[in-house]
Protein backbone atom coordinates (compact mmCIF):
# COMPACT_ATOMS: atom_id res chain seq x y z
CA UNK A 1 0.00 0.00 0.00
CA UNK A 2 1.75 3.49 -0.51
CA UNK A 3 0.30 6.44 1.35
CA UNK A 4 0.39 10.29 0.78
CA UNK A 5 0.26 13.02 3.50
CA UNK A 6 -0.93 16.31 2.70
CA UNK A 7 -0.27 19.08 5.14
CA UNK A 8 -2.70 21.75 3.70
CA UNK A 9 -1.36 25.44 4.11
CA UNK A 10 -3.57 27.84 6.08
CA UNK A 11 -7.37 28.05 5.34
CA UNK A 12 -8.34 31.64 3.81
CA UNK A 13 -10.17 33.20 6.95
CA UNK A 14 -13.68 32.28 7.34
CA UNK A 15 -13.44 29.57 5.21
CA UNK A 16 -13.30 26.19 7.45
CA UNK A 17 -16.85 24.95 6.32
CA UNK A 18 -16.53 25.65 2.93
CA UNK A 19 -13.26 23.60 3.29
CA UNK A 20 -14.79 20.75 4.82
CA UNK A 21 -17.41 20.37 2.13
CA UNK A 22 -14.49 21.15 -0.79
CA UNK A 23 -12.87 17.97 1.25
CA UNK A 24 -15.76 16.17 1.59
CA UNK A 25 -16.77 16.55 -2.02
CA UNK A 26 -13.39 16.08 -3.38
CA UNK A 27 -13.30 12.56 -1.83
CA UNK A 28 -15.92 11.84 -3.75
CA UNK A 29 -14.74 12.08 -6.97
CA UNK A 30 -11.67 10.81 -6.35
CA UNK A 31 -13.08 7.80 -4.52
CA UNK A 32 -13.55 6.75 -8.41
CA UNK A 33 -10.04 6.96 -9.37
CA UNK A 34 -8.26 2.83 -9.56
CA UNK A 35 -6.15 1.66 -6.64
CA UNK A 36 -8.47 4.29 -4.30
CA UNK A 37 -8.08 3.34 -0.60
CA UNK A 38 -9.20 5.86 1.36
CA UNK A 39 -8.86 9.14 2.14
CA UNK A 40 -9.49 11.36 6.10
CA UNK A 41 -8.68 14.35 6.76
CA UNK A 42 -7.21 15.12 10.68
CA UNK A 43 -7.32 18.47 12.28
CA UNK A 44 -4.20 19.89 13.99
CA UNK A 45 -4.72 22.08 17.79
CA UNK A 46 -3.91 25.19 15.30
CA UNK A 47 -6.53 24.75 12.66
CA UNK A 48 -4.19 23.09 10.37
CA UNK A 49 -4.75 20.14 8.46
CA UNK A 50 -3.69 17.03 6.79
CA UNK A 51 -4.85 14.54 4.94
CA UNK A 52 -3.79 10.89 4.89
CA UNK A 53 -4.39 9.31 1.11
CA UNK A 54 -4.13 5.53 0.54
CA UNK A 55 -3.56 4.04 -2.74
CA UNK A 56 -3.05 0.49 -3.83
CA UNK A 57 0.75 1.72 -5.24
CA UNK A 58 2.85 5.31 -5.82
CA UNK A 59 1.42 4.44 -10.00
CA UNK A 60 -2.31 4.69 -9.18
CA UNK A 61 -1.77 7.97 -6.71
CA UNK A 62 0.51 9.45 -10.12
CA UNK A 63 -2.26 8.47 -12.11
CA UNK A 64 -4.81 10.13 -11.06
CA UNK A 65 -3.31 13.45 -9.97
CA UNK A 66 -3.44 13.63 -14.09
CA UNK A 67 -7.21 13.60 -14.05
CA UNK A 68 -9.10 15.98 -15.39
CA UNK A 69 -11.29 15.61 -11.51
CA UNK A 70 -7.88 16.23 -9.66
CA UNK A 71 -7.32 19.29 -11.78
CA UNK A 72 -11.13 20.48 -11.02
CA UNK A 73 -10.16 19.62 -7.35
CA UNK A 74 -7.14 21.74 -7.55
CA UNK A 75 -8.46 24.51 -9.29
CA UNK A 76 -11.81 24.63 -6.72
CA UNK A 77 -9.07 24.58 -3.94
CA UNK A 78 -6.93 28.00 -4.98
CA UNK A 79 -9.65 29.91 -3.44
CA UNK A 80 -9.31 28.72 0.01
CA UNK A 81 -6.04 28.62 0.87
CA UNK A 82 -3.02 30.45 1.67
CA UNK A 83 -0.33 29.01 -0.16
CA UNK A 84 0.03 25.51 -1.78
CA UNK A 85 -0.09 21.65 0.02
CA UNK A 86 3.31 19.88 0.70
CA UNK A 87 3.10 16.12 0.62
CA UNK A 88 5.29 12.92 2.49
CA UNK A 89 5.27 10.08 0.24
CA UNK A 90 5.44 6.14 2.00
CA UNK A 91 5.73 3.10 1.16
CA UNK A 92 3.81 0.08 3.75
CA UNK A 93 6.36 -1.86 4.79
CA UNK A 94 4.80 -5.68 5.94
CA UNK A 95 7.30 -6.64 8.61
CA UNK A 96 6.55 -10.88 9.76
CA UNK A 97 5.38 -10.85 13.41
CA UNK A 98 5.87 -14.04 15.80
CA UNK A 99 3.04 -16.02 16.65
Amino acid sequence: MFVAIVRFPSIKADQDNEFREWFNWSTQLLKKSPGFISRRLLAGKNQDYVAIVEHSEYDTFMAMRSTSEHRLIHEKALSLFNGASKMEFFQEITVGQKD
